[in-house]
């Protein structure tokens, strides 16, 4: 009986340490597709927001249809936006189709809202590999602190 119990809260600390050392994109992966948020809100061309930016592979992550309804190939210069700016991911957003321009350390970039992120924060953007690949190089960094706003 005492090994069965002990067995068992091993195997809780086991799971619990492991989710605790999940990176920001292994939780999206797992939580991308089944996520949402009822909350909407509209798009403020010129506003600047700040958030971090993260990359994903529509294919893989979320399916090659964005929440806008917009076919986004891997290799698309297209952002998902987080929910809570987004508003209701099972409906296309005011945000969809606007362009905005990203900043981080001096390098930036534009593209297209064309997909929700239902686990990012407020200001997060979710970038195709192609958009962080023109913010930074380096994959394995994962998270960027960046700047953007609206273009149009």
């Amino acid at each position: 009986m005492r090994f069965t119990i002990a067995l068992i809260a091993l195997i809780a600390l086991v799971f619990a340490v492991a989710e605790a050392k999940m990176t920001r994109a292994e939780r999206k992966i797992m939580e991308k597709r089944g996520s949402s948020s009822s909350s909407s809100s509209s798009s403020s061309s010129g506003k600047s927001f700040s958030g971090t930016g993260t990359w994903f592979v529509p294919s893989t992550e979320g399916g090659s249809q964005g929440a806008c309804g917009s076919h986004e190939a891997d290799n698309a210069q297209v952002v998902a936006l987080n929910s809570a700016q987004y508003g209701n991911t099972s409906k296309k957003s005011s945000w969809c189709g606007k362009t905005v321009t990203i900043t981080y350390k001096g390098k930036t970039t534009d593209a297209v809202i064309n997909d929700a992120c239902p686990t990012c924060s407020y200001g997060d953007l979710d970038l195709t590999k192609t958009v962080f690949k023109d913010l930074e190089s380096d994959f394995g960094v994962g998270e960027l602190a960046i700047k953007w706003s609206v273009k149009n």
